[in-house]
Formats: C-alpha cells, sequence, structure tokens
C-alpha cells in the first residue's frame, strides 16, 4: 500500500506557475514522506493532465512517494498512479472507490 506521507503538496498549474520545479523542489526535502496530488486547471484537457501527471509520477517514482490525482480518476489509472482525489461535486465516495478499486488511495472533500 502507498505511504499516505507526511507532507501533502497539491500542484498549482495557473499560469506563471512551474508545478514540476515545486514537485523536484519538495521532493528533494520530503524524499518518501510526500504525497503528489496533481490538480489541474479545470480548463485543462484530459492529454494535458495526464501528461503532467506521467512527469509528476515519475519524479515521485525516483524518490518513493506517493502521486494522486484530483478530480480525473481516469487519468490517475491510466498513469498508474497511487490514486486519486474527489470533490463534492465529483463522483459521490462509493462510485470512486468502484473506479479505483480496492487497493487505490482514494481521498474525498469533506464538507
Amino acid at each position: 500500500m502507498p505511504s499516505l506521507g507526511r507532507l501533502h503538496l497539491i500542484t498549482d498549474t495557473r499560469e506563471g506557475r512551474d508545478p514540476l520545479a515545486v514537485v523536484r523542489a519538495a521532493l528533494t526535502v520530503a524524499h518518501a514522506d510526500l504525497v503528489v496530488q496533481v490538480r489541474v486547471e479545470d480548463s485543462a484537457t484530459d492529454r494535458e493532465a495526464y501528461d503532467l501527471t506521467r512527469r509528476v509520477l515519475a519524479l515521485c517514482a525516483s524518490y518513493g512517494a506517493t502521486c494522486l490525482v484530483n478530480d480525473r480518476l481516469h487519468v490517475a489509472l491510466a498513469v498508474g498512479a497511487a490514486g486519486g482525489h474527489v470533490g463534492a461535486d465529483d463522483l459521490p465516495v462509493a462510485a470512486a472507490r468502484r473506479v479505483l478499486g480496492p487497493t487505490g488511495v482514494l481521498g474525498a472533500t469533506a464538507r
């Protein structure tokens, strides 16, 4: 089972931000204690989300860190991420669990 880490980092893909540089920097400090949650802007295509997640996952793998994907469980499955996170307006938790399977890490907004 993937580690849930001591530090969670959520990527920021707004214009002018470099999420890969931030992930690299965090990994050099936190290593396997880090969980990176890939979150892209709503306007990002699935392909853009996939490409970023694939790159983040490769960085995480080299440090033993855990990679999750926010809102797009199909992207998490496609790249082989440890799991995902669903928000209040996304799939219900029970449905998301069926998508990820019993071993995938699943987080959910709790408001």
